[in-house]
């Protein structure tokens, strides 16, 4: 491995290190959310298969923590995804055209996700103002619907900090007519 991969995969700059550090930490938190559920479903399964020879069940309203955790484990991954150029990528066209051109298309992927982004960040952070408002529980468990669009709120909202940082890298490969950050998934 060269030093040039090695500095091709840091983030750039302050604010690339602040977001790459965050953005790990909120993936993490989200791994540590889809074992959970893991756990949660299979003790659910396990419990209703042993319920014909033991008085024991599944877990009541597992679906519903399966429903939640997976919604606030999805948007978490999604800023780090989107700051390591993870996201769906087809180079197939792009691989042998110049820097330029490739940080030019990037560019406006990066503007159109930025504008994605911020739509979906706006009608989450409606939808738990009126979750608020109304104070909507879950069925079975009548866990508050509010708190899971916050989590996915703040994880959104992070998304459109690291989409307005791709965007800007775009902008300074163009500039410069060098990568910044790391390679696109397909060169690694």
């Amino acid at each position: 491995m060269s030093i040039t991969t090695v500095r091709g995969s840091l983030p750039h700059g302050p604010v690339g290190t602040l977001l790459e550090r965050l953005s790990v930490a909120v993936s993490v938190a989200g791994g540590f959310v889809l074992v959970a559920i893991m756990l949660i479903e299979s003790a659910s399964v396990i419990g209703r298969g042993l319920s014909r020879w033991l008085p024991v069940s599944g877990i009541a309203g597992d679906s519903e923590i399966v429903q939640i955790g997976c919604a606030t484990a999805i948007f978490s991954f999604l800023p780090l995804c989107q700051l390591r150029r993870g996201n769906v990528f087809v180079d197939f066209f792009t691989k042998s055209m110049a820097l330029k051109t490739r940080s030019f298309l990037d560019l406006l992927a990066n503007l159109l996700f930025l504008a994605l982004v911020c739509a979906i960040a706006w009608q989450l952070m409606l939808g738990m103002l009126d979750k608020f408002a109304h104070g909507d529980t879950t069925t079975i468990l009548r866990i508050p619907e509010s708190w899971p669009y916050l989590v996915c709120l703040a994880s959104a909202v992070l998304l459109v900090a690291t989409t307005l940082y791709t965007v800007a890298r775009s902008v300074q490969e163009i500039r410069l007519d060098r990568q910044i950050g790391p390679l696109p998934t397909g060169d690694h």
